[in-house]
């Protein structure tokens, strides 16, 4: 056999994956530009009042998704015959954390200090909530390894989107109908993977509702609803602590350098959203087998964010003011120093499916619990100095301790040697040929 003569469950794995990336391609493109029009034209402190509610949403985001997305990728692996109640029983479940969230977040506004216009935004942002229990068509797709279809659904929705803003910023539109046009964005997805769920001949009528399957549901995951909040919390709550201790000008500047280093997230989610699959059909078969294709999934996922760090933080400057102008510049460095959280946060993303899959979900809720505290705390003592780029460090540091604290813990010391490895051995990096032994 050829070396270029790949296994058939492999090509299968290979052309999902193409799809996964084709799609992000295309929408990072998209968004993208958009978003540099939508930077220009609102200015540091308008975009920093959009950011603003989008994060404050973001906090409680991990309710509206009961920690069940991964979970339900692994059911609908592990009992594909069990299908219809899989799917009804998760998307219900959702949908009441999208409920409850949406109504914690309207009780949370009342308790800080936010004007008018900052209130309506998070509760308009907050909506799109709701139309994100129906992403459990996502996960059929991803288990079945027909990505296809939700690649399509938001190639779609965001070239939609997109049309739409150039729209408002041809017309001079309020920052009010931007926070409504995100809102509209999970709606759209939400209506495209219902059209392709359609097109594969499958109904929403044949799902079901199981209680019992439910309690067992969130068995599962409440560790993973605690550990998404505190992951929302050491993602976003730079930028209200920005807000609260600078000003909303600073978050707008803040917020064009993370979001030119989370464009570059989505490439580890997206290898080990298409690979884990098989390495969970690995675990179930050949225990050695399975540590391998851990290991190459480690390496190779933290050897790409190297190899997109280093240019990207050698040349922060000129990129930010290439794309969106000298009234952003103090982003530069918040990029320089933000793109190399893209390590920790690849390892965060492989590792956090590897607990998942051993059934030790309590240690993700661990790390992330000491990650958010030491962001606060560091923001805390760093903003005050350094502005920006101390809530840069922070989250920087606060991503590296999170990470390498499965160390301290006994039952997942194991992967502490292998996070080593990815990191130290870059001549390990691209033998992806460990994913066909």
């Amino acid at each position: 056999m050829s070396k270029f003569n790949l296994p058939k469950n492999f090509r299968s794995y290979l052309t999902n994956t193409s799809w996964l990336i084709t799609e992000k391609v295309i929408t990072m493109l998209a968004s993208f530009i958009a978003g540099i029009m939508v930077a220009r034209y609102l200015g540091p402190e308008k975009l920093g009042l959009l950011s603003y509610a989008q994060s404050f949403v973001i906090l409680f985001s991990a309710l509206a998704t009961l920690g069940l997305d991964g979970i339900i990728v692994r059911e609908l692996v592990q009992q594909n015959t069990k299908t219809p109640t899989i799917m009804g029983t998760g998307f219900l479940l959702k949908l009441i954390g999208a409920s409850i969230a949406w109504l914690l977040i309207g009780c949370a506004l009342w308790l800080i200090n936010s004007d008018a216009m900052a209130r309506v935004m998070i509760l308009i942002i907050a909506g799109g909530l709701l139309f994100q229990s129906l992403g459990v068509l996502d996960f059929y797709y991803q288990s079945q390894v027909i990505s296809k279809y939700s690649a399509t659904a938001r190639i779609l929705s965001v070239l939609v989107s997109v049309g739409i803003k150039v729209l408002l910023i041809v017309n001079g539109a309020d920052l009010f109908w931007f926070a409504l046009v995100v809102a509209f964005d999970a709606a759209l997805t939400a209506l495209f993977f219902l059209v392709g769920y359609k097109h594969l001949g499958l109904k929403l009528s044949s799902w079901k509702f199981d209680i019992t399957l439910a309690r067992e549901l969130l068995s599962d995951s409440w560790p993973l609803i605690l550990s998404g909040l505190m992951v929302s919390v050491y993602m976003r709550i730079d930028q209200i602590m920005i807000n609260h201790m600078l000003d909303s000008a600073a978050v707008g500047i803040y917020n064009v350098g993370v979001r030119l280093t989370e464009i570059w997230f989505v490439f580890p989610v997206l290898i080990v959203q298409s690979v884990f699959p098989s390495i969970i059909k690995a675990r179930q078969t050949n225990r050695s087998h399975y540590i391998r294709r851990l290991q190459a999934l480690y390496d190779f996922v933290v050897g790409l964010m190297i190899i997109i760090a280093i240019p990207i933080a050698f040349f922060s400057q000129d990129i930010v003011n290439m794309f969106f102008g000298i009234e952003y510049q103090g982003a530069g460095p918040v990029l320089c120093i933000q793109i190399w959280a893209g390590i920790f946060v690849a390892l965060g993303v492989a590792s956090s499916r590897w607990l998942l899959n051993e059934n030790l979900n309590r240690y993700s809720l661990y790390r992330a619990g000491l990650g958010s505290i030491v962001n606060v705390i560091l923001n805390l003592i760093l903003i005050p100095y350094y502005g920006i780029l101390g809530a840069s460090l922070s989250t920087v540091i606060s991503y590296m301790i999170a990470i390498f604290s499965l160390g301290i813990f006994p039952k997942t010391r194991e992967a502490l040697p292998q996070f080593i490895k990815a990191l130290f051995f870059i001549r390990r990096i691209f033998t992806i040929k460990r994913f066909l032994k």
